[in-house]
């Protein structure tokens, strides 16, 4: 039965993803066009601006990606997805998205989730820095640090499936918002039983679309997941993707992008996999309030 149920998960969650329209704030499309007009490409500033934009980033890489093909690493940085394309044909695609969005109409939970997406990363990043000196297992070396431009972007793209089920179901933004009003939930639970799929669903079948690298893809599937924790003897070829997915719920947890009921599951879990304490989370919490990065509380 949970075989079949998968299934039909699946079968609607990619049926969802077909014609996906993710907007892209005008003043960030109008800046990147003014850089791209110069004849000398600056990469960092144009990387800069396209990554602080989702549907800017996830065009970008998607166009590198299928250009280098399925036996080429996939790239999670920006920057070098421009480097690899070009400065013409990333001028062209830019100039044909400058064009396309102008005409996509305003969204509510649309713009909430491509904003937040922005500020969940940015604190991924953040955080990444600060447990390389909390948790003992990466100063001891026991843990990879982890790749800064794959933190960002696996952050970024977390809740991208929203916009898909929001373009889907009329009534999914009040949903959402509704749902939110209760921090005692469990989301994905709460989605399979009013929409019969869920948004990490969703979200894995459009990053797979726009051929993210598999363990950003798979973040984007797993991130309200806390069963890997639960995993006695990790294998090293896993291990950089289970410190990324810690990262990415105790980001959860201190945005509160993730309920309580969520995160009592995984806590215990979470800090022993990183042989930190209660109150390493409560001064995260605090040190991430005085950092100004729009801080939402927790609890």
């Amino acid at each position: 039965m949970g075989k079949k149920k998968d299934k039909k998960q699946i079968q609607l969650a990619k049926k969802i993803t077909y014609k996906v329209n993710i907007p892209s704030r005008p003043k960030v499309m109008l800046e990147v066009s003014r850089l791209s007009e110069n004849h000398e490409p600056d990469w960092r500033s144009l990387s800069f601006l396209i990554r602080g934009d989702m549907a800017l980033a996830a065009a970008i890489l998607q166009k590198a990606n299928t250009a280098k093909g399925k036996k080429q690493k996939k790239l999670a940085s920006v920057e070098k997805a421009i480097i690899f394309l070009g400065w013409q044909h990333t001028k062209d695609l830019l100039e044909e998205m400058f064009f396309t969005q102008s005409l996509t109409r305003k969204n509510n939970l649309a713009n909430e989730v491509r904003e937040q997406g922005v500020l969940v990363a940015e604190t991924a990043m953040w955080l990444v820095r600060r447990m390389a000196n909390i948790s003992p297992h990466f100063r001891n070396g026991c843990y990879p640090l982890l790749s800064l431009d794959q933190t960002y972007i696996s952050a970024m793209f977390l809740n991208c499936g929203m916009i898909a089920m929001e373009q889907h179901f009329d009534n999914y933004a009040n949903f959402i918002k509704k749902i939110r009003q209760n921090r005692n939930y469990n989301l994905i639970e709460a989605e399979n039983k009013e929409f019969g799929t869920n948004h990490a669903l969703v979200g894995y079948l459009m990053s797979k679309e726009w051929q993210l690298p598999k363990p950003v893809c798979n973040i984007i599937l797993d991130h309200h997941k806390a069963e890997i924790f639960n995993q006695p003897g990790q294998k090293v070829e896993n291990l950089g993707f289970t410190v990324l997915h810690g990262i990415i719920l105790i980001v959860g947890h201190l945005r509160g992008e993730i309920s309580l009921k969520e995160w009592e599951l995984m806590e215990d879990k979470i800090l022993t996999f990183f042989n930190i304490t209660h109150k390493d989370i409560e001064t995260l919490a605090e040190d991430l309030q005085k950092e100004n990065l729009e801080f939402t509380h927790v609890g």
